[in-house]
């Protein structure tokens, strides 16, 4: 089309086959453009025939208008009407991509074309009617999301796996109780660091599931409760408050702790070892009685090695001598008037030491004493009395004496400490290594 010119002045110009523009001079005042002056849009097809150029030619242009949208086969996109030479042909914007006789549809009203690149922000842009068939793909990115706008109603079930967490963002609040089952630990995963103090009970270990493997110095306990080693150490403790191992037996007529040891020569069915410097400060054995709730010193064997007898004690199995009385302040032992006779026997170094018996503070009898270590022995009779330290009347005396062989060896029966103890030290003449056996009967009249 030519120019447009309104008193000589330019008002629509077009440069060849380009689309018309407003002049240079022409500027729109507000309010001259109305949405009622924009006709609606509008769609009417004809048949037409492109040859791969710009130009269409058809039967009829007179219901084409400039600017009208162009659509169909061979059409390139975005296309519309730019000139209209004559009434059976028209151009295009851009030249048709093949040649062929087919239904184009056109389109008039406010098209894409007639909207300049960013002519369209936010505020002409009414409020939801953005939708989704709108946005092209990949066009949102996290800089067009809101914070906090994507909630759990709008992701789609399992939409979100492994790769889309930040490192550190799921922590305990974002785990569902019981939502972390065995199948979701990895193997090895839990350390010690991983579990609360007290945290393992009895419940949450399996039966049978500790084995020898699970407990320290190959300990083995079976489903019966039998507790086995096969370390060295066995079985210790470290407490340091409190009973380090206690033992406690409910049921009347069954051993409370038994020991039984193999046929090993120089070995010990019981040692107890203390780490103690003054042994007359602690005991190396404490048994006490308690039939009616209260407790009764029965006998106790001191760190120092003195033993204390306040109940029943056998200190032999069998004697030579009145093999039927045995023991020591029972009232069970054979009674004869006001004091009791007992016997029993024991060993000793023969280094001329003395090593204290028994007790025999505020005591007094008769012994009869046969000792050494050769095959004949020396044979002695006593009388003693002893009362407490501090009466100063105490006494002991040999009443006879009857020697063995030349090779007997010797030995004495005294008493000392405080309290008072019956004394007894032998002598070798073979070798002060040697061993002497003590056998004493004897008559306590108190």
């Amino acid at each position: 089309m030519a120019d447009f010119k309104i008193s000589g002045k330019n008002v629509i110009t077009q440069a060849g086959t380009d689309e018309p523009v407003l002049a240079s001079n022409v500027t729109l005042g507000t309010g001259i453009v109305k949405p009622s002056n924009i006709s609606d849009a509008a769609s009417s097809t004809l048949s037409c025939t492109t040859d791969s150029t710009i130009t269409v030619a058809t039967a009829d242009t007179s219901s084409l208008s400039l600017g009208m949208a162009v659509s169909g086969t061979n059409i390139p996109a975005n296309a519309h009407i730019v000139t209209i030479p004559n009434s059976t042909s028209f151009t295009i914007t851009s030249a048709a991509t093949g040649g062929a006789t087919s239904t184009l549809t056109f389109r008039t009203g406010i098209t894409s074309a007639k909207i300049e690149n960013d002519a369209i922000d936010s505020q002409h842009i009414a409020a939801d009617s953005i939708d989704a068939e709108h946005y092209a793909a990949g066009s949102v990115d996290s800089t067009a999301i809101a914070n906090d706008a994507v909630d759990s109603q709008h992701l789609a079930a399992d939409s979100i796996d492994a790769e889309h967490y930040a490192a550190g963002s799921v922590d305990a609040t974002a785990i569902a109780a019981d939502a972390v089952t065995t199948a979701k630990i990895a193997a090895d995963a839990v350390t010690t660091a991983k579990i609360a103090a007290d945290a393992v009970t009895t419940a949450k270990i399996a039966a049978d599931a500790v084995g020898t493997t699970e407990l320290a110095n190959d300990v083995a306990i079976n489903t019966s409760g039998v507790i086995t080693t096969t370390g060295v150490g066995a079985i210790g403790t470290a407490s340091t408050s409190g009973s380090h191992l206690r033992v406690h037996q409910a049921t009347t007529g069954t051993d409370t702790m038994r020991i039984t040891g193999g046929n090993a020569a120089n070995a010990d069915m019981l040692a107890i070892l203390v780490d103690q410097a003054t042994g007359s400060a602690f005991d190396f054995i404490n048994c006490v009685t308690d039939s009616d709730g209260t407790p009764v010193q029965a006998f106790k064997v001191r760190g120092d090695g003195q033993v204390d007898v306040g109940g029943n004690l056998n200190l032999t199995a069998s004697g030579s001598v009145y093999d039927a009385i045995k023991g020591y302040g029972s009232a069970s032992h054979t009674n004869k008037g006001t004091g009791i006779w007992e016997y029993f026997s024991w060993t000793t170094t023969c280094d001329n030491v003395w090593r204290d018996m028994i007790s025999v503070q505020d005591t007094g009898g008769f012994l009869m004493c046969v000792a050494g270590d050769a095959g004949t022995r020396n044979q002695k009779m006593y009388s003693w009395k002893i009362t407490s330290p501090g009466y100063g009347v105490s006494a002991m005396t040999q009443i006879t004496s009857g020697g063995g062989g030349w090779n007997s060896g010797g030995f004495e029966i005294s008493y000392g400490g405080n309290p008072y103890y019956m004394r007894g030290r032998a002598t070798s003449y073979y070798n002060s290594a040697g061993t002497a056996t003590f056998q004493v009967l004897y008559f306590r009249t108190n």
